[in-house]
């Protein structure tokens, strides 16, 4: 299909309680027989990091991931983060902005970050949180068809988040304003603006990964094709 690289999904795809250097190795090799790389892992947690209820099991699975990300050759690990208040005060507020600095500051260490996937948030309220972390740690892992599906404007958002991406999904989407929901659709199909997206990303020097994500497709695979062959001619 052209692609130079993959994400896996380190909840469903892989036990990383029993990834050893040799099952490192051994998909590494798998990769390269194809010549791909990592492009993320994707860790998605039951809830966020904004929820007490079982977080220090939370970030420790988490630094986990960051640490296989590292180990398999990718510099992002991609989670949604939780829901981001409006109100700097709120109790919510101050557990996101401690686990996110103490998953930072390992991720500084580890040698991958933790990426904040956009999905239904303002995006200058996000850009708030992620500018309480150390410098450099801050990550975000834009989704521009979802934000389109939950009714927000990824343009909107990709300019107050641009210099913060580190990952990009290819995901399109339109809004049935009649229905009120949101419908993904094929790259170029729908309303999300991406020569905008690439613009911001651009004079920002992005050099990350764009993956594809595509849920609901009867035929992924020529899909898919067609849309990194898109990509590549632009």
């Amino acid at each position: 299909m052209g692609a130079e690289a993959v994400e896996i999904d380190a909840r469903v795809h892989l036990n990383m309680k029993e990834m050893s250097d040799t099952a490192v190795r051994h998909i590494k090799k798998l990769l390269s027989d194809f010549d791909l790389s990592v492009s993320s892992l994707t860790f998605n947690t039951r809830h966020g990091y904004d929820i007490s209820e079982g977080l220090d099991q939370r970030i420790s699975a988490t630094c986990d991931a960051m640490l296989l990300a590292y180990r398999l050759g990718s510099k992002v690990v991609s989670n949604h983060i939780g829901v981001i208040p409006s109100n700097e005060d709120s109790p919510r507020w101050q557990t996101l902005v401690e686990s996110l600095n103490d998953l930072g500051r390992f991720g500084d260490t580890a040698g991958s970050s933790l990426c904040a996937r956009t999905t239904s948030d303002d995006g200058r309220l996000m850009r708030a949180l992620l500018e309480t972390m150390p410098e450099g740690t801050a990550g975000v892992d834009f989704d521009p068809g979802r934000l389109m599906m939950n009714g927000k404007s990824p343009s909107e958002t990709i300019d107050s988040l641009g210099p913060f991406v580190r990952h990009m999904r290819i995901k399109d989407a339109m809004r049935d304003i009649a229905k009120g929901q949101g419908l993904e659709t094929a790259f170029g199909e729908g309303a999300v603006d991406f020569d905008q997206i690439f613009g911001v990303l651009e004079k920002e020097h992005y050099n990350g990964y764009f993956t594809v994500d595509r849920e609901e497709v009867e035929m992924p695979v020529p899909e898919i094709k067609r849309t990194i062959e898109a990509l590549k001619r632009i």
